[in-house]
């Protein structure tokens, strides 16, 4: 993408996630070159990329939508991710290089100096998904099988993450960053049983913070 395609999309992902450009809403073109500052073309670019990670739904002739995601669309996604993120990271625990482990451990030991630091929540939650994405491609690099990497990718509509993030207490977001302690342990064991029901329980435990507040 083009550096005015990547503002774009970053603006207009950015809108969705804190919700100014709210689910069911319909996308305007011309309000969103004017809010981007780009011409109408990389604000397309920037619609493709966002409807394909699940941000958005183009119809044909008709127009984009912020993506409403229904109870079940939400529940397929997690029941897909911890059959598939269990598989990844039983791979990583074979394949895993000390400095592998290594670096996986100083991602949860630097996010836990930063909460040591107690931001306010507001603050703590993006600095949370940003230090997630990272220790999850991570552990999808060390896997070492781009074909299943890739796949991971689409099960796991960033949309759903981000959401998952926002229903989070700061005791939540401790506890995450504690499996992912244990993951880097059980990793650094070569034992992957242990490692694929960590990550199971890792995934389950989000799944039901997100529909707590789903169901509210």
């Amino acid at each position: 993408m083009s550096a005015a395609s990547e503002r774009a999309y970053h603006l207009i992902r950015e809108a969705i996630v804190d919700g100014r450009l709210d689910t069911g809403l319909k996308l305007n073109e011309e309000e969103l070159v004017k809010i981007c500052s780009v011409s109408r073309t990389p604000v397309r670019d920037a619609l493709k990329k966002l409807a394909y990670e699940g941000y958005i739904i183009i119809r044909k002739n008709q127009g984009a939508w912020v993506k409403t995601w229904s109870e079940l669309e939400v529940r397929e996604v997690f029941d897909a991710r911890v059959v598939m993120e269990g598989y990844i990271i039983g791979l990583a625990a074979e394949k895993a290089s000390t400095s592998a482990v290594k670096t996986l451990g100083a991602l949860v030991d630097d996010f836990e100096e930063l909460v040591a630091q107690q931001p306010a929540l507001d603050e703590l939650v993006p600095l949370f998904l940003d230090n997630n994405q990272k220790f999850h491609e991570l552990i999808y690099d060390i896997a070492d099988n781009p074909r299943l990497s890739d796949i991971m990718r689409a099960v796991s509509p960033l949309p759903v993450v981000y959401q998952t993030a926002n229903t989070y207490d700061v005791q939540r977001i401790k506890q995450s960053n504690l499996d992912h302690r244990r993951m880097v342990s059980s990793i650094a064991a070569k034992d992957k049983k242990w490692a694929q029901v960590i990550m199971e329980g890792h995934i389950h435990a989000a799944a039901a913070a997100y529909n707590k507040v789903f169901k509210k």
